[in-house]
């Protein structure tokens, strides 16, 4: 797959010393403002640099805020027929096994995951705890990529070491939802002119 980010545009004027300049200028030295791509260092760039560099400077964990607005809009009755996910997080049944495995006191049924306060108790459980178990289990990096693949794809995708161009569209779009929603939510409150075009998305 092929990454890329177009729209950049230079920030409005910014008092020198701000967290507003910082974070600006933590994206310029990561090499994701147009015009600085070029001078990363050599041998250092590859097909997913783009996605994982803009999600490092933004946050080491994953904003589950995101995860929401991605699974759900934001709506407690969403329902996906083909999997069976239900919620705000998009809770299969496999991962409310998960818990109930795991939480023996506290289990619950399908229709519970229709309660936001239960979908995101699970979901927050499953992503930065679960998942980061099995990652470490199979060896792997427990970089806030690997995590968003496992929560969308599962974790034999991480296991197996499949590169992001291998994975499912589903999963390559998964991850450039998050990165184009962060950017929106995160970069000083003016994403939308800032990342826009970002990754073609």
């Amino acid at each position: 797959m092929k990454y890329f980010i177009d729209g950049l545009v230079s920030p409005r004027r910014v008092e020198e010393g701000s967290i507003e300049e910082l974070n600006w200028n933590k994206l310029a030295a990561a090499g994701v403002i147009a015009g600085t791509l070029a001078a990363a260092p050599m041998g250092t760039a590859n097909a997913t640099e783009p996605v994982q560099t803009v999600i490092q400077v933004l946050g080491n964990k994953v904003d589950m805020s995101v995860i929401k607005q991605i699974e759900s809009s934001g709506n407690p009755n969403a329902y996906n027929k083909g999997s069976q996910a239900i919620g705000l997080y998009q809770i299969t049944p496999i991962v409310l096994e998960e818990w109930n495995n795991y939480h023996p006191n506290d289990k619950h049924e399908s229709d519970d995951l229709y309660t936001g306060e239960i979908n995101k108790k699970i979901a927050e459980w499953y992503m930065m705890k679960r998942i980061p178990q099995m990652i470490k289990h199979y060896g792997k990096e427990d970089s806030i990529q690997n995590r968003l693949i496992a929560y969308n794809a599962g974790i034999k995708y991480v296991k197996d070491g499949v590169s992001v161009d291998k994975l499912p569209d589903e999963t390559q779009g998964y991850l450039e939802k998050y990165t184009k929603y962060l950017g929106e939510n995160r970069i000083n409150g003016h994403g939308r002119n800032i990342m826009k075009g970002i990754m073609g998305v």
